[in-house]
């Protein structure tokens, strides 16, 4: 593992470099470490709109009844964590798993102020699987059971993406897509995707090196660096696990580049927000066939 750890902050301290942020350089580089890259810039001007910043999204979800408790735990901690480090969060919110623990849930609702609170649909349901009205009624009945009003974030159960025109319909603006990739967020079927970058898990456990390194790239970059997780990943037969110990590491190295003005924290709902304000975009195929924003001047 930390063989593994060391050839990837290999990598990105290539990337980081001057020639390194070439994507005909930067590409074959993150390949490696099963990492992709670009765009960089929105619009194809090569000049970035919007600083680097940090996006947490959290899956609350507990599809396996073992998790239930480490679910809950986890979902304390990192509410704690967040709050000492003024780190927002978007919370993805599994209805089914929402009502078995209203406890949890209901911390989670208070701390919306700062937080988010997405869906992450009523039953954990597989979009790929699904037909459009199992979909959009599963997607209604987390809406109402969570007692939400236009929310703008879904997070697909198991990355795995579908029914796009449901979301539209529905209001949503923006998703998490299954590619990892580090550059700024493209445009999908009319909705931001905001691609993950590094999950968050027991195997993350000393890997704060690692993902501070990925932090200096984004701000190198001006891209958004987004981390995600689930709550039952942090903490043990109900104690914190040694990997809420990374986390703050990073939070705390996150927190110090926010003050000193070269990141800023936001939910995926606010990043959103801002990419819309920029102008009204126009869809055009970039790189590997995706569909990337090109706006008007």
């Amino acid at each position: 593992m930390k063989l593994k750890q060391d050839v990837k902050i290999l990598a990105l301290r290539a990337v980081s470099s001057g020639p390194g942020s070439n994507p005909t350089i930067a590409r074959p580089i993150l390949r490696l470490i099963r990492q992709g890259y670009g765009p960089i810039s929105i619009g194809g001007g090569g000049e970035p709109l919007l600083p680097a910043c940090l996006c947490v999204s959290v899956d609350f979800d507990v599809t396996v009844p073992s998790r239930f408790e480490d679910n809950r735990s986890g979902t304390g901690l990192l509410i704690d964590l967040a709050r000492r480090y003024r780190i927002p969060i978007t919370w993805a919110i599994c209805g089914k798993s929402a009502e078995a623990d209203m406890n949890s849930y209901s911390a989670i609702a208070d701390s919306s102020r700062q937080d988010e609170v997405g869906v992450h649909t009523y039953s954990h349901i597989d979009a790929t699987r699904a037909s459009t009205e199992e979909f959009r009624s599963d997607i209604e009945r987390c809406i109402k059971v969570l007692e939400l009003e236009s929310p703008q974030t879904f997070v697909f159960p198991w990355n795995r993406v579908g029914h796009f025109d449901v979301l539209k319909q529905l209001g949503f603006k923006v998703f998490r897509g299954k590619e990892r990739a580090i550059g700024v967020p493209i445009r999908t079927a009319g909705l931001w995707n905001v691609r993950p970058v590094y999950y968050v898990d027991r195997k993350s456990r000393g890997a704060e090196t690692l993902i501070k390194k990925y932090v200096d790239v984004c701000v190198a970059l001006s891209a958004p660096l987004h981390i995600w997780t689930h709550p039952w990943c942090l903490a043990s037969a109900g104690k914190p696990d040694p990997v809420m110990d990374t986390l703050e590491s990073v939070f705390r190295y996150v927190a110090e580049k926010r003050e000193g003005g070269e990141l800023r924290t936001m939910t995926l709902g606010e990043l959103a927000t801002s990419l819309d304000s920029l102008s009204a975009p126009r869809e055009t195929k970039g790189d590997s066939g995706l569909v990337t924003p090109a706006f008007s001047n």
